[in-house]
């Protein structure tokens, strides 16, 4: 594992959210505190995640997705959507295949 491992899951949630605000601060061109030139992506997807929505906790190295719920939105059609996203995303049909 990378980092404190010992953290709980919402507080590396909280830092990866955190985190991708600042980039996309960044990337408008906004004064942000942060140096991108010592982050160093953990995950070879990571992009290609946040651009489905998805979260990769760098401290996972295992195949893991989060996909971020809006608030009050709790229907079966959001909570199917969410998990086909991941499943798709990390491929759960081949892993199960193995």
């Amino acid at each position: 594992m990378v980092g404190f491992p010992k953290l709980p899951l919402d507080v590396m949630i909280k830092n990866k959210l955190t985190f991708a605000k600042k980039q996309q601060k960044m990337a408008k061109g906004e004064n942000v505190s942060f140096n991108q030139r010592m982050h160093k992506p953990i995950h070879a997807k990571d992009m290609i995640a946040g651009e489905k929505g998805i979260l990769l906790v760098d401290e996972f190295l295992f195949p893991h997705g989060i996909y971020t719920l809006q608030d009050g939105v709790f229907s079966n059609e959001s909570l199917k959507y969410g998990y086909d996203t991941i499943a798709k995303f990390i491929k759960l049909t081949d892993l199960q295949a193995q």
